[in-house]
This record gives structure tokens, C-alpha cells and sequence, in this order.
């Protein structure tokens, strides 16, 4: 999901004993549903804080859902399911980010990893903060069982398509964007598409499946993959996530039984 989160519920340095941000904190959560194999997140805000029409104060108000079915729209086949709640206002302070960074670059010798730290903090300053979940480009791919394009391809047909993007500090093949899933679909199909051009082999999808639901039909609005400067962020050239611990790092053989009575 989208996917994929002002001021986390505290656009200041610290923790607050407001009564009121306690209670418009209420409004900053959402339970989700979403039907795993279309990868599709819908928010179901129990809560809206809106100005009250007759005072400067705020008032709570039920939350307007939108309107999901049984089934997934996209591939007709998943199940929706219900989970939640989770933080759909912003995580972070950006001007908090920003000090921490200007700390770490001051102070490098202080810090075993301050490439790292300064690469995850780039990161974060560019994260989409009205976004609260992202996709991942695996998982997509996954779906209609193609091997992924290069993250930056994606991120260049969002942008070519006039949508906001971003990775996430949580995965190395996030994709944060504010384009509707109808979009990210349409490019997943553009990209399957592509694919057949090149002649690799791909297998037809199974019956019944989200991968024949999706592809049944052509892309409404086909991607455009052109590598675009304006689509590669800062933090792609700095160091951000922990490399494995060791060379060939992964799942070890599997355990064999002692001989031992």
C-alpha cells in the first residue's frame, strides 16, 4: 500500500499535556483495509478534528470511510481485510531531522557510522510526510510475476505522470507516492508490457487469479520509464541502510541431527 506518513502528532521538540492535542491526537490514526494481492491500502479514520463552526475551538467528528466492498476493486479475487489502527499523520519533525543532521555532519569523528547517519537523515527529510504507507517495488512486481525495473524507473514514471515520490526509511525498495492505485496498476501493466517486448519469457498468468484480473485489460495510461534527473533524490548517493554483516549474508543449511545417543 500507499503506499507509501503533521508533525507526527507533535510538530515540536517534545511531549505535550494539552488536553486538546491529546484529544486531536485521536484524528491521527486510521484502521486499513486492504486486500493483500492488489497491494491496495483504504484508511478508515474513526475520527476527523475540525474547527468548531461557532468558536475558535476544534471538535471531533466521525470519520468518513471510503466506500470498499467484500472484494478488491483492482483484482476482484482478494478478500479485503481489516487491520489497523495506524499512524496516518506525519512521522517526523522536518526541522528537527534537519538539526540532527547538521549535528552529525559537524561531528563525524564522534559517530563509527556518521556516513550512514547522515545518508538515513537525508532520507528522512525527503520522505513524503502526507503519506502514510508506501509500496514496495517487490511486492508489485511479485503480483504480476515480472522481474523489477530499477527503483529509479518507477520513481521516473511517477514523477513523468506528475505525482509526488519518495522512499522510505523502512525498506531500500519503498515507493511512498501520492499517485491513486489506479495509476500504480497502469504502470505495473506498462511494465509487464515492456517486458514482453524485450522477449523474456513470461508465464501466462494463473486462472482465477489477481494477475489475470489485472492484466485482462490494457494499461488506461501507459508509463513512461525514462530515467528523468528530477526523480533521483539526494540520499541515492549516500549510504543509508545497514549492509548484511557478513559477505554472502543469508538463510544458513539447514541444521543436521547429532549422532549422539
Amino acid at each position: 500500500g500507499s503506499g507509501g506518513g503533521g508533525g507526527g502528532g507533535g510538530g515540536g521538540d517534545g511531549a505535550t499535556s494539552s488536553p486538546s492535542a491529546a484529544a486531536a491526537a485521536a484524528a491521527d490514526a486510521a484502521d486499513v483495509a486492504t486486500a493483500a494481492a492488489a497491494a491496495h491500502i483504504d484508511y478508515l479514520p474513526a475520527y476527523k478534528y475540525v474547527p468548531h463552526s461557532l468558536s475558535a475551538n476544534y471538535r471531533h467528528v466521525a470519520g468518513i470511510a471510503p466506500p470498499v466492498d467484500r472484494f478488491c476493486h483492482f483484482c476482484k479475487t482478494g478478500k479485503h481485510h481489516v487491520g489497523g489502527p495506524v499512524w496516518i499523520a506525519p512521522l517526523h519533525d522536518e526541522q528537527f531531522v534537519q538539526r540532527v543532521l547538521q549535528h552529525v555532519n559537524a561531528n563525524k569523528q564522534n559517530y563509527t557510522h556518521s556516513e550512514r547517519l547522515a545518508g538515513m537523515l537525508t532520507l528522512l527529510g525527503e520522505e513524503l510526510g502526507d503519506v502514510p504507507l508506501y509500496y514496495t517495488v517487490t511486492s508489485l512486481n511479485s503480483t504480476l510475476r515480472i522481474s523489477p525495473k530499477k527503483l529509479i524507473h518507477y520513481r521516473s514514471a511517477l514523477v513523468a505522470a506528475g505525482y509526488r515520490v519518495s522512499g522510505s526509511h523502512c525498506s531500500p525498495v519503498a515507493l511512498k507516492t501520492d499517485a491513486p492505485a489506479d495509476f500504480i496498476w497502469d504502470m505495473m501493466r506498462s511494465a509487464y508490457a515492456e517486458t514482453q517486448k524485450t522477449g523474456s519469457k513470461l508465464r501466462p498468468p494463473a486462472p482465477r487469479t489477481a494477475a489475470e484480473t489485472l492484466l485482462a485489460a490494457p494499461p488506461a495510461v501507459v508509463a513512461n520509464f525514462t530515467v528523468r534527473s528530477d526523480a533521483r533524490p539526494p540520499s541515492a548517493a549516500l549510504a543509508r541502510f545497514p549492509p548484511n554483516p557478513t559477505a554472502n549474508w543469508g538463510p544458513g543449511s539447514r541444521a543436521k541431527g547429532g549422532g549422539g545417543g
